[in-house]
């Protein structure tokens, strides 16, 4: 899940949800990504064996906030809360920021 052990035991169940959620869509992203490369590489295959098919001239089009967002918001978002955790925990144990 991308989260150490000191991470683990310092973050709220909320935030480890969050942390868990944004791997999940991660996940999901790269299966997607794999079944789309599948689908290339069936597609270059029947291309080989029969004239009726053609391999793609376009790139199948998916939403890119999809493909970008799917990725990169996981990774801000986990930034964020382990950024804010480490302030909760500091101002707990007595050093205000």
């Amino acid at each position: 899940m991308g989260v150490s052990y000191q991470e683990f035991w310092e973050l709220t169940p909320s935030a480890l949800l969050l942390i868990s959620k944004a791997y999940d869509q991660h996940t999901q992203l790269q299966l997607d990504l794999l079944w789309l490369q599948g689908l290339y590489i069936q597609y270059a295959f029947a291309s080989t064996q029969s004239n009726k098919v053609k391999y793609p001239t376009q790139p199948f089009h998916r939403k890119k906030e999809e493909f970008v967002n799917g990725h990169i918001a996981g990774d801000v978002a986990k930034d964020r809360l382990l950024r804010m955790t480490a302030l909760i925990n500091k101002k707990q144990k007595g050093g205000e920021d």
